[in-house]
Parts: structure tokens; C-alpha cells; sequence
């Protein structure tokens, strides 16, 4: 069965290559054989027979070589010098803590993105970075060239941490080889998990000591105020005024709320320690990539064949211009 009309780009490559009359004439006789009922593979037989074989030959060389060299550079460049980049991630939970608030409140109170900002910084420094880098044997090409320090910035841009909720986010990591990937993100994780209890528990005992300070100092106060007192009652009969009285009662209820805030923080430090307070938990673990991310070598191989076939259908269009034609010279007269 034969199509209704010719192949489009058989016609747009005679088009291409074929000159005024010369393709006016052969696409003649090719659409009127083709209207008696010839087949569309007997066309592109004809198309290709014609352009190989007529003086059309030169500019379909015009159009492969370019193609052929373009295409082989493209791929001898993406072959040695296109890392191929794999990305593994996992997703960590902020899981709140077991014990209800109104029972137990948490001593730290911070927000999950500020203290994720602080967690960060701790992981990301180049005494963190730099043991992974030794542990896992990361960037060695790089490291034989480069200092360190610019190996570590390297990784910390190959390093991704997106906060996708308020209480979960995203860690990953790329590299050219999937295993690695893997196991660096697995790395990252744990140390982000570890980190937040590290850094829970230490703002916990930072907070006792900080109230243990406060109401040792208030209980010195109290002492002194009552042997001012008792010097003033031995004065005056025993009768106080209002005004000696009132700073002594705010030492003492102030003493009174210290006390059970120092009490409720050490609860919350004992919650910390046993790691029943707020936790990051990996909720999506970390896998093995299956494929490549980015830009492909198979992409960019035909993207540099087409730019190839641009520069050849230029090359074409320019050979097609007429040539001018020179000046005549002016007939002597006799």
C-alpha cells in the first residue's frame, strides 16, 4: 500500500542538495512515478541512488563529514572528560518527644530550621568533611592535584540538605560512582542524627548549669537579706516595714520558681540522655542509584552530531549561492 504523498524529507534532502533545473526535474519524475503507485521504499532507493551517485555527491560529503567529525569529538570528549554523576538521598523525621509537654516540658525549645542551620555547620566543617573524604577515599584524581581545602569545598557542593516539611528533610549526596553515593549519604545521616542528640543533650546540661548558677546566686541573696533583717528586728523592737519585707518575699518567690525550673530542665536533660526527647529519624532510607542524573554521554553524542549537521547544511546553503559572474570587457570599436 502507498502513501498519499512522498516522504517530506527525502523531498527537503533533494531540495538540499540538488541545484535549480537539475532538482525541479527529478522531483518531477520522482513524484509521477510515485502517483503511478511506486512504494515509499522504491523513493527513498531512488532518493539515495541519485544523491550518490549524481554530481549531488560532493554536498552530501559536506553534510556527513562535519556530522561524522563533530559526532566522533563529542564522543571522545564525553567518553574521557563527562563525569557520569549519581545522587542517592534519604529523608530524616523530626519525631517530637514521647513525653507529653504538660507533663514534662522540653528544655530546648529552638526552632527544627534554626537548629538544622547550627547542625549543618558542624557537619559541613572541614574536619568533618575531611575524615569522610579519608574514610571513603573521595575525589582521588582531584586530591593528587588540589589542596584539600578545595577538595572539601568540592564536596560540600556535591552535598544537598532540603528541608521538605516542618518536621522531615532531605539529605543526598552525588558522585560518580552509585555505591559511593550511597554509602557517603548513609554517613551523612547518621551523623546528622547523632549531632542532634549531641547538641540536645549539651543545651540541656548548658541549661542546668546556667539555673544551678542563678539560684545559687538568689540563695546568697536570701542569706544576706535575712541577717539584714534580723539586724534591723533587733534595732526596732522586731517591727519591719513594708519596704525591708517586699525584697525579701520577691527573693523567695523568685527562689521558688527557679527551683522548679531547675527541676523541669533536669527532667528534660534525663529525657535527652535516655533519647526519649525530640529525635531526627531516617524515615526513608538511603538507596543504591539506579541511573545516571544529568545530561547523558547518548545526549550530548547527538547533540554534537546535530550541530555537525547544522554546520553542514551551512556549508551546503553557501555552495549553492551563485557564483558572479565576471565583468565583460568592453568590445573595441573599429
Amino acid at each position: 500500500m502507498t502513501a498519499h504523498r512522498p516522504p517530506r524529507l527525502a523531498d527537503w534532502l533533494l531540495q538540499q542538495l540538488a541545484e535549480g533545473r537539475r532538482q525541479q526535474s527529478i522531483l518531477g519524475d520522482l513524484h509521477e512515478q510515485f502517483a503511478r503507485g511506486r512504494s515509499v521504499s522504491w523513493y527513498w532507493r531512488q532518493t539515495i541512488t541519485t544523491i550518490l551517485v549524481g554530481p549531488m555527491k560532493q554536498r552530501l560529503l559536506w553534510l556527513l563529514v562535519p556530522t561524522v567529525v563533530t559526532a566522533a569529538i563529542t564522543a571522545t570528549w564525553s567518553h574521557y572528560y563527562l563525569p557520569t554523576r549519581y545522587v542517592s538521598e534519604t529523608l530524616i523525621l523530626v519525631v517530637p518527644q514521647q513525653v507529653p509537654e504538660q507533663y514534662v516540658k522540653p528544655t530546648v525549645t529552638t526552632r527544627v530550621e534554626d537548629r538544622l542551620q547550627t547542625i549543618m555547620q558542624q557537619i559541613l566543617s572541614r574536619t568533618r568533611l575531611e575524615r569522610i573524604i579519608q574514610d571513603f577515599n573521595l575525589y582521588p584524581e582531584r586530591r593528587k592535584t588540589a589542596i584539600m581545602e578545595s577538595v572539601v569545598e568540592g564536596m560540600r557542593a556535591d552535598i544537598g540538605v532540603q528541608i521538605t516539611k516542618g518536621d522531615a528533610f532531605r539529605v543526598k549526596f552525588t558522585s560518580d560512582n552509585p555505591r559511593t553515593s550511597l554509602r557517603v549519604t548513609e554517613r551523612l545521616a547518621s551523623l546528622f542524627i547523632e549531632e542532634n542528640l549531641r547538641d540536645r543533650e549539651v543545651l540541656a546540661e548548658g541549661t542546668n548549669q546556667f539555673l544551678s548558677a542563678q539560684i545559687e546566686e538568689l540563695r546568697r541573696r536570701i542569706v544576706d537579706k535575712e541577717a539584714q533583717l534580723r539586724g534591723l528586728r533587733a534595732t526596732t523592737h522586731g517591727e519591719l516595714s513594708q519596704g525591708d519585707l517586699i525584697p525579701y518575699e520577691v527573693y523567695k518567690e523568685s527562689y521558688k520558681a527557679l527551683l522548679q525550673k531547675e527541676l523541669d530542665s533536669r527532667v528534660g536533660a534525663n529525657l535527652e540522655r535516655r533519647q526519649i526527647g525530640e529525635q531526627f529519624k531516617v524515615l526513608d532510607p538511603a538507596r543504591l542509584p539506579e541511573a545516571p542524573v544529568g545530561p547523558t554521554k547518548t545526549a550530548v553524542n547527538a547533540g554534537g552530531a546535530l550541530v555537525g549537521l547544522l554546520v553542514g547544511l551551512v556549508m551546503v546553503a553557501v555552495s549553492r549561492r551563485p557564483k558572479p559572474k565576471p565583468d565583460q570587457e568592453p568590445t573595441a570599436v573599429i
